[in-house]
């Protein structure tokens, strides 16, 4: 999702929970002020996830996943496993890499 797309989105979320949170009678200029720092904080939240967003080597997605890295470069070329081409290296984002093996539990789990 590109930053405008993102923007957009942040934007429209905005928009109803301002419409959800707040009676018709209420002055306009305060649902602005209210409606910019909401965004401004979502944006800051956003950035904050994106800048903290950790790519792993081939290497070390292998590591993290306890396969070995011939087995990773099989499962991302056959789509099981996502990744990003960087120059001609694979990039694998740790957050779907945990997804990923999140989705794919077996068996019962608590009780």
């Amino acid at each position: 999702m590109s930053d405008m797309e993102l923007a957009m989105s942040l934007i429209k979320s905005i928009k109803r929970e301002v419409q959800n949170n707040f009676s018709s009678d209420v002055d306009i200029t305060s649902l602005k002020q209210v409606s910019s720092n909401q965004c401004t904080n979502k944006v800051q939240k956003s950035s904050l996830i994106t800048e903290k967003t950790e790519w792993l080597t081939s290497k070390e997605a292998a590591e993290f996943l306890r396969i070995s890295e011939g087995t990773l470069r099989n499962m991302a070329s056959n789509g099981q496993i996502p990744y990003v081409k960087l120059g001609r290296s694979n990039r694998y984002n740790c957050h779907e890499l945990n997804l990923m093996l999140l989705s794919k539990k077996r068996g019962s789990y608590g009780n």
